[in-house]
């Protein structure tokens, strides 16, 4: 294997060091994570932080849910299921799906958000969907749901209801879209209105390469996985990625002694090549 032209002004680079260089997007001087820059010197759902102290930015409201974040609606409004700070998932309501509006618990016999009904179950045919919608043919305005009469004494199915399948999120939908509602969709919604498998719901499925639920993106290395549900990069895993930094990338042989041909060697004078952190050492620059 041909070691790679690398010039002492391109290893002088380094993560760390204070200079934004290419393929970083933040260098504060150090290379601890969890303050803004990481170890690699990537963004961790901070910024701006080109150079110096990383800020902790408010950036709640965005639909990408951020490290510090527990939910994100796309806005910055509570008594909507996820706190003006995105840092609570407020009582009676689930936020499973990123980016769009938290649904309201249906069956807690509480009225939260677009609910019309709510009975204490979960059960059609009752006048209270499993939606928490109230059915053609009845009225839940006093708590009790009852069946309505029409004038001649049939069943009153009154006006268009709010209904899964008519394209608007409602009651405790999960989401809606319509005459596109599929249940084997990946990424998609249900004929149910409930969400269809996605990235985030902790389940490898689709084109997924891994999920941890809530803590993707959170966790470096190789038990991570990226927001996206793909195997994160890191350093060790054998393939040198610029953007992370990355000067070279040997996997296990990172931070061995190693002969011209890359083979392990006890010979002092070997070639160090490739360090544990994935730098080029000054021994090795041409």
């Amino acid at each position: 294997m041909d070691l790679p032209f690398v010039t002492a002004e391109m290893a002088s680079h380094a993560c760390g060091d204070g200079t934004l260089d290419r393929g970083e997007e933040c260098d504060d001087g150090n290379t601890a994570s969890g303050d803004g820059c990481s170890s690699r010197c990537k963004f961790e759902g901070w910024g701006p932080c080109p150079s110096s102290e990383c800020v902790n930015m408010p950036v709640c409201g965005n639909s990408k849910r951020t490290s510090d974040e527990t939910c994100d609606d796309g806005n910055t409004v509570s008594g909507d299921g996820c706190s003006s700070d995105c840092r609570t998932i407020e009582a009676g309501w689930h936020c499973r799906m990123i980016g769009t509006r938290c649904s309201p618990i249906c069956g807690d016999s509480i009225l939260r958000g677009s609910e019309t009904c709510d009975d204490g179950n979960t059960m059609d045919g009752d006048g209270c969907s499993i939606y928490c919608l109230t059915e053609p043919g009845w009225d839940c305005a006093s708590g009790t749901c009852v069946q309505v009469s029409s004038v001649d004494g049939g069943i009153d199915s009154g006006g268009q209801q709010p209904r899964c399948g008519d394209g608007i999120m409602s009651g405790a939908e999960e989401c809606d879209w319509g005459a596109m509602n599929a249940d084997a969709e990946y990424g998609g919604c249900t004929t149910q209105c409930f969400a269809g498998p996605f990235c985030g719901d902790g389940i490898v499925n689709g084109p997924e390469e891994c999920d941890l639920g809530d803590q993707n993106g959170t966790i470096d290395g190789p038990g991570g996985c990226s927001s996206g549900c793909t195997k994160p990069h890191y350093c060790g895993d054998g393939v040198p990625d610029p953007d992370r930094g990355e000067e070279c990338d040997f996997g296990a042989l990172n931070g061995l002694v190693l002969d011209s041909n890359l083979n392990p060697t006890d010979d002092p004078a070997g070639i160090l090549y490739c360090t544990t952190d994935c730098r080029i050492p000054m021994c090795c620059v041409y």
